[in-house]
């Protein structure tokens, strides 16, 4: 029903409305972003649970935060102008740090020095009529992957460790770059489950799974199987029961059956999964491990591109901005610092929604599944996961004597605290749209790498092919290009 209809209010009443089968394909590919983000942030906060130190607080911490790269395929869309746009808010990080305010220790003047200065992309993106600010505009009114701490002691000595969750690219789910892969943890399952697991989980192959197709299901010199088995021994490291670790299989199981689901169109405005096959085999797959009834679960981007035409205007935006055909064509460009990107706006509108969804949280709720149903009893809105960890993870490792009573308490408080400071728990999720809570994690983000002292190490990746001894000249000088580090060297 979550997936078929839409349940809508008007002056009091509920209305049922009868999706389309392009908006039911929307609503299912929403549910699995939902419970795939949900269940990361309920792992988080278990991870944390272990890990935490004993102590309480301390000032002495070291972070560790990995950071995507510029991202630049042949179609590029909503998830690519979030990877970029943060890696354009890191780079004027690195910029301020590395040129003006290391010539202002040196006491040189630098106010004539030419260095590479991205702030006039951030001004078209981040102003109140910017290009996000009228994405986010369209999205409500159409027509119209993590850092981590480790906190020491005085004597330099680890004695806790914690995960911050940012910027978990929920998209990432549902598409596949080209020559990229969607979350390994998919992979790794289909490759390392044994015979009993997949016949109770009914796996597939990577490669029969819509939601991984279009990119590379295998890795040179990556033994998916062998990881899966490491990452089960991890799952017991930080302390979750085997109990824990089958629901959690169950749910990334789900997530990938929910991908092979189809809809056909029924009556005027409706649709419905097609009887008597391999969509109704998935469908009931995917209800089983998810925990839910199957019952439960079947019930204009050009637009935005002439709204972008029409406000993003100035000498300054002409310069980085453009769309095609006048405004009619269905991509536009952005110059950033790294270079120019074409991005297609097809389903943007629809990838930027954060539907909140009543229905699907009471439903998930009640699954019979105990990890689904302890991801969402602790969500307060659709737009909170991980705000608040779950009390299960908590008491049963406490129970089995993983944890410390103390690391246990300093966890269970830190769930409680409703707006965690920056660089501690995790940060609140904006209300809205998927683009205004990247904007919320990135500013966290951000403020917390400024009152550190920060350390760059720059990756370069030598080939697409994942080879070793094998390097790509042009690859190379391109990422050379993208990090800033030919201007710096420069």
């Amino acid at each position: 029903r979550v997936l078929t209809t839409q349940d809508l209010t008007i002056g009091g009443s509920t209305i049922t409305k009868l999706l389309a089968p392009s908006k039911a394909e929307d609503a299912r590919n929403a549910l699995a972003r939902r419970l795939y983000s949900a269940l990361f942030d309920w792992l988080v906060a278990s991870i944390n649970t272990t890990t935490s130190e004993a102590d309480g607080p301390c000032l002495r911490t070291v972070n560790v935060l990995d950071i995507f790269g510029f991202e630049n395929f042949p179609v590029n869309s909503l998830e690519q102008l979030s990877i970029n746009y943060a890696n354009e808010k890191l780079h004027g990080i690195f910029c301020r740090r590395l040129f003006t305010q290391e010539y202002e220790a040196e006491g040189i003047p630098w106010e004539k020095v030419q260095f590479p200065d991205n702030s006039a992309q951030l001004r078209l993106l981040e102003r109140p009529l910017g290009l996000l600010a009228l994405l986010d505009e369209e999205t409500a009114f159409p027509k119209g992957q993590g850092g981590g701490k480790g906190v020491c002691e005085g004597g330099m000595g680890v004695v806790g460790a914690r995960i911050t969750s940012y910027l978990l690219e929920k998209t990432r789910v549902t598409f596949v770059a080209p020559e990229e892969r969607g979350y390994h943890v998919f992979y790794y399952l289909c490759a390392g489950a044994s015979e009993a697991q997949r016949a109770r989980l009914q796996l597939r192959s990577a490669s029969e799974y819509c939601y991984l197709q279009g990119g590379c299901s295998a890795v040179p010199l990556v033994d998916d199987a062998r990881r899966f088995e490491e990452l089960s021994k991890a799952m017991t490291t930080v302390g979750l029961a085997q109990e824990q670790k089958e629901g959690i299989f169950e749910v990334v199981a789900g997530v990938l059956a929910l991908g092979n689901i189809e809809f056909e169109e029924s009556g005027e405005e409706g649709s419905r999964v097609p009887t008597g096959g391999e969509s109704e085999a998935t469908l009931i797959t995917a209800a089983r491990l998810i925990g839910i009834p199957q019952g439960q679960l079947e019930a204009t981007d050009r637009t935005m591109i002439k709204k972008l035409a029409t406000n993003l205007l100035g000498v300054e935006a002409k310069q980085m901005f453009s769309v095609a055909h006048g405004g009619e064509g269905d991509s536009f460009t952005l110059g950033h610092f790294a270079g120019s990107v074409e991005y297609s706006v097809e389903g943007f509108l629809e990838k930027n929604k954060d539907n909140k969804n009543e229905m699907v949280n009471e439903l998930m709720a009640a699954s019979t599944n105990s990890i689904v149903r302890a991801i969402f009893s602790t969500t307060t809105s659709p737009g909170k996961e991980g705000q608040k960890s779950s009390a299960t993870p908590v008491s049963k490792l406490a129970s089995k004597g993983k944890v410390k009573k103390a690391a246990a308490a300093a966890a269970a408080a830190n769930a409680a605290n409703a707006s965690p400071s920056p660089g501690r728990g995790v940060p609140q999720r904006s209300k809205g749209t998927v683009m205004a809570g990247f904007r919320t994690q990135l500013t966290a983000l951000v403020n917390t790498l400024e009152a550190t002292e920060m350390h760059f190490v720059r990756c370069v990746k030598p080939n697409s092919a994942k080879q070793p001894s094998q390097v790509d000249g042009g690859m190379v000088v391109e990422q050379l290009q993208y990090t800033g580090i030919l201007a710096c060297m420069q």
